[in-house]
């Protein structure tokens, strides 16, 4: 049989997740700490700004090797921005929720007791190699995407509800 590890209560869970955090940083060489995450959550959840949550993002990716990026796409980006977000609680966070047969990337949406200001879609693109044809088409593919998601009464009826479309690049 297979053995299952689940984590019992919300204590042993944060325990936990501390642990782990702190093993995979060291293993990893990863630079972040996780006020400077809560930090990045913060200003995006208060003040609808996003660069300090991108830099860390873009930081984690800059620790990863070649090795790493062969068979990359924008799961991996995805599972970076899920974790780092799950570090705060101020938001519920949803990969790829279905909504009308339609998959969003990411949602940050309200979490009581907590109601930030602000509440996100994100619409993430990876291109293996950079070119201005092949990120004119991401882009415009994303914003497509983006504008078929806010048509849904689901998504719409969302207070202080904003849509970020972003392009990685591997190059």
């Amino acid at each position: 049989g297979c053995a299952y590890f689940s984590i019992p209560n919300y204590v042993i869970k944060s325990l936990y997740r501390s642990y782990f955090i702190d093993f995979i940083k060291s293993e990893q060489h990863l630079e972040f700490e996780t006020a400077d995450v809560q930090n990045a959550i913060r200003n995006l959840a208060q003040h609808n700004t996003l660069d300090p949550f991108i830099r860390l993002v873009e930081n984690a990716l800059k620790t990863m090797s070649n090795q790493d990026f062969k068979k990359f796409d924008e799961k991996y980006i995805k599972a970076i921005f899920v974790g780092f977000a799950s570090l705060s609680k101020l938001y519920f966070i949803k990969s790829e929720p279905e909504i009308e047969s339609k998959y969003p990337d990411i949602m940050f949406l309200h979490r009581p007791p907590f109601y930030p200001k602000y509440q996100f879609l994100f619409e993430i693109k990876y291109l293996k190699k950079a070119g201005e044809k092949k990120l004119n088409t991401a882009t415009h593919k994303a914003i497509e995407q983006v504008n078929e998601y806010l048509a849904f009464e689901e998504i719409n009826s969302l207070k202080k509800f904003k849509s970020v479309c972003l392009d990685f690049c591997g190059e």
